[in-house]
This record gives C-alpha cells, sequence and structure tokens, in this order.
C-alpha cells in the first residue's frame, strides 16, 4: 500500500467564489495563516470540492493492532503538535485520511478496529477545528467527511459532537475555513443521519450571525429530505425532537433576514412530510403573510419528496429573492471522495 501524504504544498484549484451569505461583508481578509503556510497550502479555494490533497495515497493496514498504533500515534502528533509545529498535525490529519482511503474500515473485517481508534482522536481532531490556520481546518474537515463516507451511520454520535463547531466556522470570513465546513457539515448530515443532533441544529437556527442560522437550517432541511417519513400512524425518527425542530422553524419564519425566512420555509415542508399534524398547528399560529407564503412553496402533489433531488428555496409573491438563492446549496460526499452540490 501506498504511504500518506507527506508535509509538501498541495494544489489549489480553481473554483467560483463562495455565495453570498447573510453577514458576509465583501471580500474576505487575509488568512492569518498564509504568511508562513508553503505556497498554494490553503488548500482549495471557496466553492470548491472537498477533497484530500493528491498527495495522500491510500494506505493498506493489515492489522487490528497496527490499525490501533496507527490512530494512537496520529492522536499524540495531533496533541504534540498543537502549540507546535503545524506540518506535524497536518501530516497526522493526511496519515488518517489515507488510512481511510485504504480501507481502515474493514480492518478485522468490520468498522469496530476504526471505531474503537477513533475515541482517542476525539477531542484532538476538535481541536484542529479551533485552530488559526485555514490549511489545518481543511484538513480536518477532509478527515470528517472521508471518516462519516466510511462509518456512516456508525459515525453519527461523532457527527452530533463536531456539528455545532463545524457552524461557528460557517460564520467566519475566511473563505477556506467557511466554505469546508459547509461542505463537511453537509458530509455528516448526508452520510450518518445525526438525528440526536436536532436541537443542536435547533440552537444554531437562533445564533446571532445570520450565516449560521441559514446554514443550521439548510443542515435541518437537508436531513429531514434524508430521512424516510413514517408510516401513516406510525412514529418518526424526528418525532422525538419535534418541539426543537418546529420552534427553530417558526421562528426563523420571523427572521430579519430574507434567506434565512426562506430556508424556513423549505425546512417547515421538509418537515411537514414526517409530523404533519404538528406542522399544520404551527401553521394555524402563524400571521397572514406568512402563512401565504409557505402556501405559495407547498410542494405540488405527487411532486418532490423526502429523499427527491432539492430545489433551492425560493423567495415568495411577497418577498424579494436573495442574493444566494440562485442555486442549491447541498452537497454529497461520494465514494470517490469528493463532497460536491447535489442531493444526498
Amino acid at each position: 500500500g501506498g504511504a500518506a501524504a507527506g508535509n509538501g504544498p498541495s494544489p489549489r484549484p480553481g473554483g467560483a467564489p463562495r455565495p453570498a451569505w447573510p453577514g458576509d461583508h465583501g471580500a474576505a481578509p487575509r488568512d492569518p495563516a498564509g504568511a508562513d503556510a508553503p505556497q498554494g497550502s490553503t488548500g482549495g479555494a471557496a466553492g470548491d470540492m472537498l477533497a484530500p490533497s493528491p498527495e495522500v495515497r491510500p494506505l493498506r493496514i493489515h492489522s487490528e493492532k497496527d490499525l490501533a498504533r496507527e490512530l494512537e500515534t496520529a492522536a499524540a502528533d495531533l496533541r504534540a503538535g498543537s502549540a507546535g509545529d503545524w506540518l506535524q498535525r497536518q501530516a497526522a490529519l493526511r496519515r488518517i485520511q489515507a488510512i481511510v482511503l485504504g480501507g481502515g474500515a474493514e480492518v478485522g473485517g468490520d468498522s469496530a478496529g476504526l471505531l474503537a481508534g477513533l475515541r482517542g482522536l476525539r477531542e484532538p481532531l476538535n481541536a484542529q477545528l479551533a485552530d488559526l490556520r485555514s490549511q489545518i481546518v481543511r484538513e480536518t474537515c477532509v478527515t470528517l467527511s472521508l471518516l462519516a463516507s466510511a462509518l456512516g451511520e456508525a459515525f453519527e454520535s461523532y457527527a452530533d459532537f463536531y456539528l455545532p463547531p463545524l457552524l461557528r466556522l460557517t460564520g467566519m470570513t475566511v473563505a477556506v475555513m467557511s466554505t469546508s465546513a459547509q461542505l463537511c457539515a453537509r458530509a455528516l448530515v448526508c452520510k450518518t443521519r445525526p438525528t440526536r443532533a436536532v436541537p443542536k441544529l435547533a440552537t444554531a437556527a437562533a445564533d446571532r450571525s445570520a450565516s449560521v442560522r441559514a446554514h443550521a437550517l439548510e443542515y435541518l432541511d437537508l436531513l429531514a429530505t434524508t430521512l424516510a417519513p413514517p408510516a401513516s400512524g406510525e412514529r418518526g425518527p424526528l418525532d422525538r425532537h419535534a418541539d426543537a425542530a418546529l420552534n427553530a422553524v417558526r421562528a426563523a419564519l420571523r427572521d430579519g433576514h430574507a434567506e434565512v425566512r426562506a430556508l424556513a420555509r423549505s425546512t417547515y415542508w421538509s418537515l411537514e412530510a414526517h409530523m404533519p399534524e404538528r406542522c399544520r398547528q404551527l401553521q394555524g399560529s402563524l400571521d397572514a403573510q406568512t402563512t401565504r407564503l409557505l402556501q405559495e412553496e407547498r410542494p405540488a402533489p405527487g411532486g418532490a419528496r423526502p429523499g427527491d433531488a432539492p430545489h433551492p428555496p425560493r423567495a415568495g409573491a411577497g418577498e424579494q429573492r436573495p442574493r444566494a438563492m440562485s442555486a442549491p446549496r447541498r452537497a454529497v460526499y461520494g465514494a470517490a471522495g469528493t463532497a460536491s452540490a447535489g442531493t444526498c
């Protein structure tokens, strides 16, 4: 098997500027890490796909003992390097990526070995998301996305743990950080379907940052479209957190930003497939203008339902279309190891 990537610079693919979000203020400030990072190492312009560096090659591990040793070493390097050499931490993150790409989730015949090793990486990876260097944040997002893709719903508890710091990063004005966090959060929702994270998404939907509020609603909408609605008369996976989800939507329908309101309407109809009676009660408590806008966006009978290809939330006839509404913002993390706009 090939070795994990080294410490050299990674190419920076071109990409379209990231769409404007509520709270953006023109051009992003200079990355504080840029002064001493190798040329090109910022790892991808806003809007490109969240993919491992070309230097990362699959690394095949043949025993659970070797896998445990590799992950322990990576955790130690992430902890030891937190206040020192960032290249050491980058190498550790890329080593984890290489292990996952090399089939680390199948060592020993199942994912138990990788899941056991991740317990020691939980906090070290979280610390990297708080790093001021955009390259480290991006490499961490790539690592988490790969793990979610490889482990699926077995990674749900980790998705629940990492979504709050990722949501905070979506409000950053450093485009590499915010875009990486957006793509990573989408990958976690698509691959793990973390219903336990609904209360945290609901809390983030009330954040001071309009960008964070918008992304929290986007991921709640995406989660609802990813899950199959329950059969008539049965409890669904979202029922446990219905109060949190619907209270967040209620508040967002009155948000001061048009995009947040539009996302709230889209989320309402995604949730309506799961809890129609609760949603009807919510709609009955709304003012006439909000109810009219909701009804304008009601899915047609036999139209798109959860699990179908999504459409971007649209402004009602009484609202101006927000700037960032021109295309869907959802993403998918596929087997090839890239995240891009699309459905789960």
